[in-house]
């Protein structure tokens, strides 16, 4: 039979590689944290190793945590054949989001017997590892909460926006949210307001400067590599990086790319998006996306899988976009920022915690406002480049991996008190 639960095997990041992106008060204030941690072991469960904003981040947290002393393992829950786990997942993560409809009778029970399919499982490796802490991630793994002995704390780690959910969703997934000691959501407007105040923490997702993917690249650097993946980089370009989605809005940011060239000649857009193994529905979007863009030669649609080419994509680019109408935290805004780019990005609760309008980024609630910031970034690189140093500044403060792992380090230290 199939294995549901597969473990990942992680290696070890040193915080010494962070030195140059880092002050050194953070690096002795993680240094001090970890400390009274070596030892103790945490086990992460989320739904997919790669291919998704959850997946890098754990990618990076754990090996560093590793590097620190802590026993820190990953689990991914695998979907089934027939793929229906996935899809009902992606259908409960956008009705959480606010999304209108109901699951049915079958979808629930689908779901659940999934993850009860997989207790077995759970509990041998909990019984090989022993860890003190457990944190599972977002919907897909939730139920697993039922296989976790009593004495192993428990955290839910929410990385969606359920600000305004659909109340039927959010009351289905409310029994196994209760089950937590303690929840950490992206910002306090998602925390449940039945879910105590006083076991809910804040800790904003991070990008990781040593990877390819954040790595920046000189100017001869991004004109060489371009010009390798096909890209010309005297080009025009304004970009959105993001996973085929209908919370991403990629038909809005054509339209928007659409009232841009009308004032900017020779205005190229490009949309680079993975289709991750955890979201069938993103197959469907493409499709849609494709049909829309309707074969325009200025508009280049990109599913390949390659760090090295969003890094391009996003230095090459006059302006970048991330125009979601609803975003848990938004990583792909963060990584542009850090490449001293100003984005523009929707008005959402996730990524007003990045961008300040006006001063490192602009943020958008409508197409026509989207295409106008378009103009005035493209149109005036001086204004651009000013504001990408903000941005880079943001990014450095605040959302590098290092600053997530101390409040990480911080959680796991309250929750074994």
């Amino acid at each position: 039979m199939t294995k549901i639960l597969t473990e990942i095997k992680v290696g070890r990041n040193s915080l010494l590689k962070y030195e140059k992106f880092i002050k050194a008060d953070l690096r002795k204030k993680i240094l001090a944290e970890s400390e009274g941690l070596k030892g103790v072991s945490v086990v992460h469960i989320n739904s997919t190793a790669c291919g998704g904003g959850v997946a890098e981040l754990l990618q990076s947290q754990i090996p560093l945590e590793r590097g620190l002393g802590i026993d820190s393992h990953w689990v991914v829950i695998n979907g089934d054949k027939e793929d229906m786990f996935f899809t009902i997942t992606k259908k409960i993560h956008n009705l959480l989001q606010g999304e209108k409809g109901t699951l049915t009778e079958n979808e629930k029970k689908l779901y659940l017997r999934h993850n009860k399919r997989a207790f077995p499982e759970l509990k041998k490796i909990l019984k090989k590892i022993k860890p003190d802490i457990v944190v599972i991630h977002d919907p897909q793994p939730l139920p697993l909460v039922g296989a976790i002995p009593r004495g192993i704390k428990v955290v839910f780690r929410l990385h969606i926006d359920i600000s305004a959910p659909n109340a039927r969703a959010l009351n289905f997934i409310k029994p196994f949210i209760t089950e937590f000691n303690r929840i950490v959501v992206s910002n306090p407007l998602y925390r449940p307001e039945w879910f105590p105040k006083e076991k809910t923490d804040i800790i904003y997702p991070a990008i990781d400067p040593l990877l390819p993917k954040n790595k920046i690249l000189s100017r001869a650097a991004v004109r060489q590599l371009a010009k390798k993946y096909g890209i010309n980089p005297d080009d025009k370009i304004v970009s959105q990086v993001s996973r085929f989605d209908p919370w991403k809005d990629p038909v809005g940011v054509i339209k928007a790319f659409n009232i841009a060239r009308k004032k900017i000649a020779g205005l190229k857009l490009i949309l680079i998006g993975s289709v991750a193994d955890d979201d069938p529905e993103s197959k469907e979007i493409y499709a849609e996306v494709k049909d829309f863009s309707n074969g325009d030669p200025d508009i280049l649609l990109i599913t390949k899988k390659d760090n090295t080419l969003v890094n391009v994509i996003q230095s090459a680019s006059g302006a970048v976009l991330q125009k979601s109408l609803r975003e848990g935290f938004g990583l792909t805004v963060t990584e542009a920022m850090w490449k001293g780019k100003a984005v523009i990005g929707g008005d959402t609760i996730g990524i007003a915690s990045q961008i300040e309008d006006g001063k490192n980024g602009f943020l958008v609630s409508s197409i026509k406002r989207a295409g106008e910031a378009i103009i005035k970034l493209v149109g005036n690189p001086k204004l651009a480049k000013k504001m990408g140093a903000a941005a880079r500044k943001t990014v450095q403060e605040k959302f590098l991996t290092p600053a997530m792992v101390l409040e990480h380090l911080k959680l796991y230290s309250k929750l074994l008190k």
